[in-house]
């Protein structure tokens, strides 16, 4: 879990800075079950108690089945939105309302108001020095890693790739 907050709220939790945390609900707490779970015995471990504000929870079985429902179904919701979330970009990708990545390729820059829009791209702004300078390496198949250490110590700057570059796109994009 990379989140500073609560990171912090554990450290305080930890050092007895509080005796009681009010959580708006369970899926604030964290989105995961087991998270979830973790969380709340870490505290109780503490000394610190955890209330919910939306549902006032005790330590019968029925609240405690409750509470586990909900982080459930909490963990559940994300990967719904997380899966809508793919497909719509998707779906405008495929439409042409948006780019494939997020980081442009080397060699092109983008509007920065709108840089997963198609129509923000700015284009290519390579000089040919540059472009025929990595021929060579990429003729004999050297990976983006050794172009990248190769420039570094001839003094020449760093090319940005995306992360998903392959060869191929590195040739393909200098030949357009």
């Amino acid at each position: 879990m990379r989140r500073p907050g609560l990171d912090r709220l554990r450290d305080q939790v930890r050092n007895a800075a509080f005796d009681r945390v009010l959580v708006t609900a369970p899926d604030r707490l964290a989105r995961n079950y087991v998270h979830q779970m973790l969380l709340m015995e870490e505290f109780e471990r503490c000394g610190c108690q955890i209330e919910f504000l939306d549902q006032p929870t005790s330590r019968t079985p029925h609240d405690q089945l409750l509470v586990q429902i909900r982080g459930a179904v909490a963990e559940y919701e994300r990967s719904l939105i997380a899966e809508r979330m793919r497909r719509g970009r998707q779906q405008k990708y495929r439409a042409g309302l948006l780019v494939p990545w997020t980081r442009p390729p080397y060699g092109y820059r983008v509007d920065p108001a709108r840089p997963r829009d198609p129509a923000g791209v700015l284009g290519a702004i390579v000089s040919p020095e540059r472009v025929i300078d990595n021929r060579p390496c990429v003729r004999l198949g050297t990976s983006m890693a050794a172009i990248q250490r190769a420039r570094r110590r001839s003094g020449k700057p760093w090319l940005r790739f995306p992360p998903s570059s392959r060869k191929t796109n590195l040739i393909s994009s200098k030949q357009n």
